[in-house]
This record gives structure tokens, C-alpha cells and sequence, in this order.
């Protein structure tokens, strides 16, 4: 099989789910692994993820869907990935009640650093080692554009990034439960990235349009509101 880099040229909209890691899954396949609330009275149902990149035996699944709402932090204060609420929830909560012991077992943990907000010059903290992670903002292209290194030309505070039908968030029927986010007809909203915003009491985000809000919104938002607008798709690498 070929070994796709994780530099996208075309994601592959194929609508079949499997169910099986082997070595006939590739780059742009739909897996369903693990298991999360889906239903709107909170039933479980199973996690479908996207396959984003294959690098030899290693594949980085991205949440098909928009699993649930929250917070990137209860406060708004300064606050980075690697200490934020969102991160802790992500690598507890989630992370046990979506895997099983045999599922884990697939489930690789690797070093991560988020490089600074190169708009505004935010400084993201440190490296952090954890299974479950939420996409940068260098990733957006460097997984869905041909050319990763456009990145690094753009100065605009919103950014068309890749093709917008793959980077939309849709919410699953439990997460529409959540979310304070008044969605459109399609069930579209916005998602957390793990990059900072222009000031470490903001994180980037992609917007409901799709497109990449690099001066983000502030880690608690809305403020007031009792819900979470934010959108939550995790990503993970897992082993053949």
C-alpha cells in the first residue's frame, strides 16, 4: 500500500465506516473506534474518526464530528494548552469513558509542542505528552493543503484554509445539547484548536464558515452563558 505523507493533496470524501485496524486503512478513511454519547438523551454511540495522515505504521485520526461542547478553561486568565481545562478533561474524562482497556492499547502518546501565534507573536507554552490532543494551527495546513509553508505567508487574523467542507465542524446530536452556539440549518459550529490566541486569555479556533480565527476567543466563552460554545473534535495517533 502506499504510504500517503501527511501533506494533503485531496481528502477523499469516501463515505464507508470501517471498523477494523489493519494495514488496509489510508489516508482520508473513516474508522469508528471508541464509543462517546452521540444521541440527544446522552445514548452512546461509536466515535467516528477521519484518517488525516499515515506515517509508516502510525495513523492521526481527527473526530469525524464536533463530539461535544466546552470550555477551553472555567476562568479567563492566562492559560496555554498544556494547562488548560480542556486538555485535563480531554486526557481523563474522555479518554476513559471512549476507550476501553484493548482500545488504549492502540492508542499512541507522543510529544507535542505548539509553536507560538505567529500573527501576534503569543507564546503557546511548552511541549506536553498526552494521547489526546486538539489540532494546531500549523496542522490545519499542514494536514489539508498542499502546501503547508503558505502558513507562514499569511498575516490575516481569519484564514481560508484547505477545502471548507472537510474543515467544518458538525455537532452530533449530544453535543447539540450542549452548546450555547446558535448553529445554522446543517448543524454546523466552530471547534477549539490548541494554539493560543492573540493573548493567552484567547485560543485560536476554526469558525463555523470554515475558516482559521487566529486572534481566537477568549478560553471561556461565551462568558456569561451557562453553556460552552466551543466545539470539541479531539484527535489522536494510534498504531496499526
Amino acid at each position: 500500500m502506499e504510504n500517503k505523507t501527511p501533506i494533503s493533496k485531496t481528502i477523499y470524501n469516501t463515505d464507508e465506516i470501517k471498523r477494523k485496524i489493519d494495514d488496509s486503512l489510508q489516508y482520508s478513511d473513516l474508522l469508528a473506534f471508541g464509543r462517546y454519547p452521540t444521541g440527544s438523551n446522552g445514548e452512546s454511540g461509536e466515535i467516528i474518526w477521519r484518517v488525516i495522515a499515515v506515517e509508516g505504521d502510525r495513523l492521526l485520526l481527527l473526530s469525524e464530528y464536533l463530539l461535544d461542547a466546552r470550555q477551553f478553561h472555567e476562568e479567563i486568565e492566562e492559560v496555554c494548552w498544556e494547562s488548560c481545562d480542556l486538555q485535563k478533561w480531554l486526557n481523563s474524562e474522555f479518554y476513559n469513558q471512549a476507550f476501553n482497556e484493548e482500545e488504549k492499547k492502540y492508542i499512541l502518546t507522543r510529544r507535542l509542542e505548539t509553536p507560538l501565534n505567529r500573527i501576534f507573536g503569543t507564546d503557546c507554552g511548552s511541549e506536553i505528552e498526552k494521547p489526546v490532543f486538539l489540532l494546531s494551527a500549523e496542522e490545519l495546513y499542514l494536514y489539508f493543503t498542499e502546501n503547508p509553508d503558505s502558513f507562514y505567508q499569511q498575516n490575516e487574523g481569519f484564514q481560508t484554509v484547505g477545502q471548507p467542507s472537510f474543515l467544518q465542524g458538525k455537532y452530533t446530536r449530544y453535543a447539540l445539547t450542549k452548546t450555547s452556539y446558535s448553529t445554522r440549518g446543517d448543524q454546523s459550529g466552530w471547534w477549539w484548536l490548541r494554539t493560543s490566541g492573540e493573548e493567552r486569555t484567547k485560543a485560536t479556533r476554526v469558525t463555523s464558515t470554515p475558516q482559521l480565527d487566529m486572534k481566537g476567543v477568549f478560553v471561556k466563552f461565551p462568558v456569561e452563558d451557562s453553556k460552552p460554545a466551543g466545539g470539541v473534535r479531539p484527535a489522536i495517533w494510534i498504531r496499526r
